[in-house]
C-alpha cells in the first residue's frame, strides 16, 4: 500500500547523481520548498519531513520542483525538511536539508 524505492540496480553503471539545490521559504501558515533539477537523470525527488520527532516521506516525480508543507499536523510541529533524486536505476543523490524554525 505504501510507496517504495526501486532496488537500487548495482549492475548498471550510470553517472552519479548531483545533490539538489534547495530553497526553503517560511510563510505564515506553511512552509514551502523549492528546489532545482541539477541533473537530467532524475526519475524522481524523495522529499522528507519531520514533525516533532516523526518522520514522513513523500515520493515525487521528477517534473515535481516545489512542495508547500504544513507548518502544524496534529499538533506536531514542522522542525526539518531534506531532499535528494534518485535516477530510473535506483542511484540516489546526497541529501540537502534544513531545519525549520
Amino acid at each position: 500500500k505504501e510507496k517504495a524505492l526501486v532496488p537500487k540496480m548495482d549492475w548498471i553503471k550510470t553517472a552519479r547523481l548531483n545533490r539538489p539545490k534547495m530553497l526553503v521559504t517560511n510563510q505564515p501558515s506553511e512552509v514551502v520548498v523549492n528546489w532545482k533539477e541539477n541533473d537530467s537523470n532524475v526519475s524522481q525527488w524523495i522529499l522528507h519531513s519531520r514533525y516533532n520527532d516523526h518522520w514522513e516521506t513523500q515520493f515525487l516525480d521528477a517534473k515535481t520542483n516545489y512542495k508547500a508543507l504544513p507548518k502544524q499536523k496534529n499538533g506536531a510541529h514542522l522542525n526539518a525538511v531534506a531532499l535528494k533524486a534518485v535516477d530510473r536505476v535506483g542511484n540516489e543523490s546526497d541529501y540537502i536539508a534544513e531545519r525549520i524554525k
